[in-house]
């Protein structure tokens, strides 16, 4: 029959120093996951909020955002035997507004949906697939071409929104 013998496990101090590394750099592990298994930080709440504050700022006249609903979905960090990744995968809606003159305005919602990391190549740092719908159309064809122009900057806000809220995630 095997007796198993206690061992001494060190202090707290010389755990965190095994598991450092050289020159100060911050490790990918914490102080009580010495061997650097795995490990999960769930930041899904940080993501959503910062996700619609983001959003929320993208108004730029003719076009404001006036609502950003159906925010949805998850984020995490992981640390899994020194690499750190950091997987999500969101949804929101964004409403918007067109102001086309002083008495016409042009309404819709854009559905983002599956916004979540890109391979590395990728010219974003995330991917995302988009629908939009009018509640109030545009009406006629110089109108619809103006509103195509608009919503087509308010992609490229977007796209900065996401690739700032992916490099946020990046120092989580």
């Amino acid at each position: 029959m095997l007796v198993a013998i206690p061992t001494r496990i060190p202090p707290a101090g010389k755990a965190g120093q095994a598991a450092g590394t050289a020159m100060g750099a911050p490790s990918a592990t914490s102080a009580w996951n010495v061997g650097g298994t795995w490990e999960e930080r769930d930041v899904s709440g940080w993501a959503r909020s910062e996700l619609e504050v983001r959003l929320l700022a993208l108004s730029l006249p003719p076009l404001q955002v006036v609502k950003v609903s159906g925010i949805d979905g998850h984020a995490s960090v992981i640390s899994n035997r020194g690499k750190v990744k950091r997987p999500f995968e969101l949804k929101c809606d964004i409403e918007w507004e067109i102001a086309l003159t002083d008495s016409e305005r042009c309404e819709g919602v854009t559905s983002y949906v599956e916004i979540s990391p890109a391979p590395s190549s990728a010219r974003m740092p995330c991917t995302y697939e988009t629908s939009e719908h009018f509640t109030a159309p545009p009406k006629g064809d110089e109108v619809v071409r103006t509103v195509r122009a608009e919503l087509a900057r308010l992609q490229q806000r977007v796209d900065g929104a996401l690739e700032g809220l992916v490099n946020d995630l990046a120092t989580k």
